[in-house]
């Protein structure tokens, strides 16, 4: 990210404000780019077909065997729950 010519005053480029603001720009900077990261790392899976698949499949097997453990039974999805 560029930053813009900003024009400061003789005030304003005392050593102290110029270390708050780049501070201050090196955390907007990190925030973006871990913003950028994590859209595109969910848009990767997003938009995979085959992932969307295993994870639908993965999701099934937990949710069935969360249910054998909480009925105590040999749940298998084609039967009811009692």
């Amino acid at each position: 990210m560029k930053i813009c010519d900003v024009n400061f005053t003789k005030e304003d480029q005392s050593p102290v404000n110029m270390l708050r603001l780049d501070e201050q720009i090196r955390r907007v900077n990190d925030t973006i780019d871990k913003s950028m990261s994590f859209k595109f790392a969910v848009e990767g899976v997003l938009f995979d077909k085959v992932m969307q698949a295993r994870s639908l499949t993965f999701m099934r097997v937990v949710t069935v065997w969360l249910l054998r453990i909480a009925t105590q039974s040999v749940y298998t999805p084609d039967k009811t729950i009692k």
